[in-house]
């Protein structure tokens, strides 16, 4: 009995082929859907941050920021607390 070994090499490289190629969209599509959601939460999740940082919650902000996944956002409450003098600090 003869096995024709190239047809069957070919058809299993282009199915791995395809297997590859809608992975690749499905990874594309999942991204794209989730930078939407992100971009869409991102100004009201900034704003509420933005509102517990001002009121002197840095730690709070940072925790909400992190919880979201928004390390940006994370970084500025990090950078905005460590420039906001502390209650011990002088006063001019």
């Amino acid at each position: 009995m003869w096995t024709g070994w190239s047809s069957i090499n070919r058809q299993a490289l282009t199915q791995e082929h395809e297997a590859v190629r809608r992975y690749r969209e499905d990874l594309a599509t999942a991204d794209a859907r989730r930078l939407r959601a992100l971009r869409d939460q991102g100004r009201p999740l900034g704003e509420r941050v933005g509102e517990i940082v001002r009121l002197g919650d840095c730690e709070e902000g940072e925790r909400l920021a992190r919880a979201a996944g928004d390390f940006a956002l994370v970084e500025a409450v990090r950078g905005y607390c460590r420039g906001v003098p502390g209650d011990d600090a002088p006063r001019s």
